[in-house]
């Protein structure tokens, strides 16, 4: 039921919800290299590496920009996806700059929750991308320390 509420064809007909890790999928290294501020900050200050599982800074209005042409050209390429993920690189490292850091809470058990910097994250880019293709759906995973 909820598939077709969402107006997605089951899985069983070669469709899905697109919402597995995509942080790696839409900003090229050699962007990355000329815009280390789109990397995220470390407590001590030192930038996210280029490589897999690569971290932002998900309140860098430049990079929401940058990574929602990604998609954008993604789906251009892809008229057949309905769906395309946006979910950040799996593991911890998410920024601590001075923006970043008003949108870190605490989850019920003490630890960090990035929650609000990735859910503001994933509206802005979703807003971006919908201006062109408004009828599909961008998936994304909400788990592991941006769960509360």
């Amino acid at each position: 039921m909820w598939v077709l509420h969402q107006k997605l064809t089951p899985a069983s007909a070669g469709r899905k919800l697109n919402q597995d890790h995509a942080w790696d999928d839409y900003i090229t290294p050699e962007v990355l290299e000329a815009h280390p501020d789109y990397l995220a900050v470390s407590r001590d200050g030192t930038r996210s590496k280029l490589g897999k599982g690569v971290k932002y800074c998900t309140t860098n209005t430049e990079l929401v920009d940058v990574f929602a042409q990604g998609v954008t050209r993604w789906l251009d390429g892809n008229p057949n996806q309905r769906t395309a993920s946006i979910s950040a690189s799996d593991g911890g490292g998410f920024c601590q700059c001075p923006r970043c850091q008003p949108l870190e809470t605490k989850d019920p058990h003490g630890r960090p929750s990035y929650v609000l910097a990735l859910l503001d994250f994933y509206n802005r880019v979703a807003r971006i991308v919908a201006q062109r293709h408004p009828d599909r759906i961008l998936g994304a995973l909400v788990y592991y320390n941006y769960m509360y």
